[in-house]
């Protein structure tokens, strides 16, 4: 994300509706700029268009110095125009989060201390040029992708923070990190068995708080409903006989659930994802796992650092590659560190995981992004994390015929 002053436009604003329609399509989400009473705004969105009396835009989500607030947005080619037009005497108003102007007033005369920024034509100010894509002959407005993206996030972290009310907001926000994390080892095929084995697991978390490696194995197995003989293949070259004894359970006291799937690709099986899941819970409960990640990404660490958390190796054996890891990072850990930073008031942390989002490279591709790419790109690939999940977004709420079937862990189902 750029920084920038007074925002380009491109173009001259004659009058209020001018600036309104600009404001629809600039600056583009995910852009950071100084305001003029001094704040460091980053636009997730800016709001609904209002047909109604009251403000001009609704539901703006904007970071104002790192914290979060979603409100009105209010347009005027001057700020007198606040007090023209007897704003300042309607209690609708009081809410405002941003004031946008056409044209800057002397700093020294600002009369209002709502956040405000100024469109206007200025050659010397470089924007975003993320809002179009061109392809061969093709211009196509990435704008819905983004808001889409920024959208999907924000959902997932609503979800963390919503739900479970009864828990601590530290356990809230272990639990809900532990779900994803299965939720992403687990993919489409095994989603359901993962998620069972992520509610046995933080149903007894006392017995994995300052336990050895062996032992979260152990009864990460037991919990797990995998075959014995499955778990038995994934570590015969690199953990020995007896060991493996004494960590996997008795097959005649196993019962094996059902509805694993192992029809999938061998790097992919739901027992190496278990094996390597006992590597990232023991680091979760024994290891500070969030806590680093956190601490990373609010200092607006290298994103390889951050990834190096996730990659699980045993031995010359990579169970948790760098593709793997992305999805772990994107899927489980920012939604849950949003929602912690916005619940623990942590500045720093809530616009670190903003930058993450919006700079991560690209997760490998799938069948929703490749009909998304096809319909914007003719078959062009969309680069960076960011758009692939706007693009996800896109394909669920749009183009699937049928939306009861793609609810994940960290999604409502929707109808």
């Amino acid at each position: 994300m750029k920084s920038s002053g007074p925002i380009d436009c491109g173009r001259t604003i004659g009058c209020e509706d001018d600036l309104l329609t600009i404001w629809q399509k600039l600056p583009v989400p995910g852009t950071t700029f100084h305001a003029l009473t001094g704040e460091r705004i980053s636009l997730l969105s800016p709001g609904v268009r209002n047909k109604s009396d009251g403000p001009d835009f609704l539901n703006g989500i904007l970071l104002i110095d790192g914290n979060m607030f979603v409100g009105p947005v209010e347009m005027h080619m001057r700020e007198s125009d606040w007090f023209t037009h007897k704003h300042h005497e309607d209690p609708v108003y009081s809410n405002v989060i941003l004031h946008v102007l056409a044209q800057a007033p002397d700093e020294a005369r600002l009369r209002l201390d709502i956040p405000t920024i100024v469109l206007r034509r200025d050659s010397n100010e470089k924007k975003e040029e993320t809002s179009d894509f061109s392809f061969g002959e093709k211009k196509l407005s990435l704008q819905p992708l983004v808001e889409l993206a920024w959208s999907r996030l924000l959902c997932r972290a609503i979800e963390a923070i919503r739900r479970e009310p009864r828990l601590t907001n530290d356990l809230q926000i272990e639990r809900e990190f532990l779900y994803r994390l299965f939720d992403a080892l687990g993919f489409s095929a095994n989603r359901g068995p993962m998620k069972r084995v992520a509610e046995r697991l933080f149903a007894g978390r006392h017995r994995l708080i300052g336990a050895t490696f062996d032992e979260i194995l152990s009864h990460l197995f037991s919990q797990s409903g995998l075959p014995v003989e499955r778990l038995t293949a994934v570590a015969s070259r690199f953990v020995s006989e007896s060991r493996l004894r004494s960590i996997l359970p008795s097959e005649a006291d196993h019962p094996v659930d059902p509805e694993w799937n192992f029809r999938v690709r061998p790097a992919n099986t739901p027992e190496r994802r278990i094996w390597a899941g006992g590597k990232l819970v023991y680091d979760l409960y024994n290891d500070d796992l969030l806590t680093n990640a956190a601490r990373l990404i609010a200092s607006n660490c290298p994103y390889k650092e951050i990834r190096g958390l996730f990659l699980v190796r045993f031995g010359s054996k990579s169970l948790i590659g760098t593709s793997r890891a992305s999805d772990i990072i994107i899927n489980a850990l920012l939604p849950v560190l949003l929602a912690e930073g916005v619940v623990m008031n942590d500045s720093m942390l809530i616009q670190g995981t903003c930058q993450c989002y919006r700079a991560a490279p690209s997760l490998s591709s799938n069948r929703a992004i490749r009909q998304v790419e096809k319909q914007y790109l003719d078959g062009g690939q969309f680069e960076g994390a960011f758009l692939q999940q706007g693009a996800i977004e896109y394909q669920q709420r749009y183009l699937l015929p049928d939306k009861t079937g793609i609810s994940m862990v960290a999604e409502k189902v929707r109808n």
